[in-house]
């Protein structure tokens, strides 16, 4: 009887052991090692894409209720980007910037077309760092939109200010990249 209970014991803690290798193990495939690797930074733009979406109310005047569907909230499309760049609207308070799954971009401010900087205060889904986008010129501080956790998913920045008839949407072109 003793041998039984040693093996059941046994059985147990290996079954523990394995379970929490497991998870060690994936959590590290999950979540990467976390280093700046400046060298492979354009390879990863290049392997995963770094496009995205502006999108514009145009009159709506309230933060869509899907930030990753604007459209369904009455937003009009302004257009692609894949750096820093203008976007033209007719009188807007709120922009989105979305990313498409596979894509990421790495927001550093915003804009308008009498150069007042914008901060992110509309809310995000799938965003890191949101907060790094502030009412301050460029300064490679950055919200990462469509993280690295989610390339399979979309990814969306609301930014709000007063009504303006454009955006410019600024890229951190130095960004420190996860390595896989």
């Amino acid at each position: 009887m003793t041998s039984k209970f040693s093996i059941k014991q046994l059985r147990i803690e290996h079954l523990c052991y394995l379970i929490l290798i497991s998870l060690a193990l994936l959590v590290s495939n999950s979540c990467g090692d976390m280093v700046a690797d400046e060298e492979r930074s354009e390879e990863l733009l290049n392997q995963y894409g770094h496009q995205y979406e502006v999108w514009a109310d145009e009159g709506v005047g309230v933060a869509p209720a899907n930030c990753l569907d604007p459209g369904a909230s009455g937003y009009t499309f302004l257009d692609y980007g894949d750096n820093t760049r203008f976007f033209a609207s007719a009188n807007s308070t709120f922009y989105v910037i979305l990313t498409q799954p596979g894509n990421f971009a790495f927001v550093d401010t915003a804009q308008d077309a009498s150069s007042i900087y914008w901060a992110s205060t509309g809310g995000s889904c799938n965003v890191n760092e949101e907060n790094a986008v502030n009412a301050l010129p460029p300064d490679d501080h950055f919200a990462w939109v469509g993280t690295e956790h989610s390339r399979g998913g979309r990814g969306a920045l609301i930014i709000n200010g007063p009504i303006t008839t454009g955006i410019s949407i600024f890229i951190s072109e130095h960004a420190y990249y996860w390595d896989d």
